[in-house]
């Protein structure tokens, strides 16, 4: 499994909380990547290319219960294949992003991620 997180952001609370949601995933399969080239707003999760959730909702009460956002759930593989295509070129335009390097990290950075989470349930 890939995730692919926005390099640029305009919530460092959200941010800071993802790099915490990280280190926690360090000893699993998950491998995650920094877009690099602009900012990300995508909301995408490509399933066995044949499904794909496209939409606007950010995984978080606010989304949920307050924006009446909405994601849609696509089947089929020429849609995934495309989506697949999409977001192959958005990873060429990635770094890694590890667990291991949020962990080296100074204490008063690895302690706001912390933090962070405190705060994300508000986002």
């Amino acid at each position: 499994m890939r995730l692919m997180l926005p390099g640029k952001t305009d919530n460092r609370t959200v941010q800071l909380s993802s790099y915490a949601v990280l280190m926690d995933l360090r000893n699993t399969d998950i491998k995650a990547y920094q877009y690099q080239n602009g900012f990300l707003h995508q909301k995408i999760v490509l399933v066995d290319r044949d499904r794909a959730y496209v939409g606007t909702a950010n995984f978080d009460n606010r989304s949920f219960h307050l924006n009446f956002e909405v994601t849609a759930m696509v089947r089929g593989e020429k849609f995934a294949l495309e989506v697949e295509s999409m977001l192959n070129t958005d990873f060429e335009h990635c770094c890694s992003l590890t667990g291991e390097e949020l962990a080296q990290r100074s204490l008063l950075v690895k302690s706001l991620m912390k933090l962070s989470q405190l705060f994300s349930p508000l986002q």
